[in-house]
């Protein structure tokens, strides 16, 4: 599965698309044909768990590297901070970054670097 993701400016969140791949390596192919000179390209493994509360998804992931993340997903601003907060979280402290940018921080990583994790 290839997902992509890109920020909503001015909004806590991000649109995603997502798309099943029966060969990986041709998918690969044809995105470098589409975007040949992505801000990254980053290739990892990673393992999450879904939960809901209230018509709102909680996934925990788990990516090499890095810590543990939770992602909150809801159908609005409020939703987010308000379930943040019952889980325990400050919602002032609520980063509204992707994994690509935590990841590019934590690795320090280069524009146009091409990393398998």
């Amino acid at each position: 599965r290839l997902t992509f993701k890109k920020l909503v400016p001015g909004k806590l969140g991000y649109q995603e698309w997502e798309i099943d791949v029966e060969n990986y390596n041709t998918a690969v192919s044809m995105f470098d044909q589409i975007i040949p000179k992505p801000d990254y390209r980053l290739e990892f493994p990673h393992k999450r768990q879904n939960w809901y509360l209230d018509r709102t998804l909680i996934n925990i992931n788990w990516y090499p590297r890095v810590k543990p993340l939770v992602e909150i997903e809801a159908k609005s601003e409020k939703k987010v901070r308000d379930v943040a907060k019952l889980l325990g979280f400050d919602p002032k402290n609520l980063v509204n970054k992707g994994i690509v940018t935590i990841l590019s921080e934590t690795l320090k990583l280069k524009k146009g670097q091409k990393v398998k994790l």
